[in-house]
């Protein structure tokens, strides 16, 4: 699937066996983070209250993003990095 990458390579004969590593650790990096994202994926979804603590966390991660941007961002100094809106007259 990566061969049309891999033949990009094969200009010069050294940089072939390079271009052939570096995208089997590519492949191998990939394939170790998506099959360790599914077993924690099912361990999570197989466990009922892992499930309810993981949801519980994300709802509770969200109010608090939420709440966080509503106060608006400050600099060190105290004055809004926003000045405040004009009145319309």
């Amino acid at each position: 699937m990566l061969n049309p990458i891999a033949m990009i390579f094969n200009i010069l004969p050294p940089l072939e066996k390079i271009g052939r590593g570096a995208i089997a650790l590519f492949a191998l990096v990939v394939a170790v983070v998506l099959s360790s994202l599914t077993v924690l994926v099912s361990m999570i979804a197989h466990n009922p209250l892992m499930l309810a603590a993981v949801i519980a966390l994300g709802i509770a991660g969200i109010v608090w993003w939420l709440k966080k941007r509503a106060k608006g961002i400050t600099v060190p100094g105290g004055i809004p990095a926003v000045p405040p809106p004009t009145p319309l007259r």
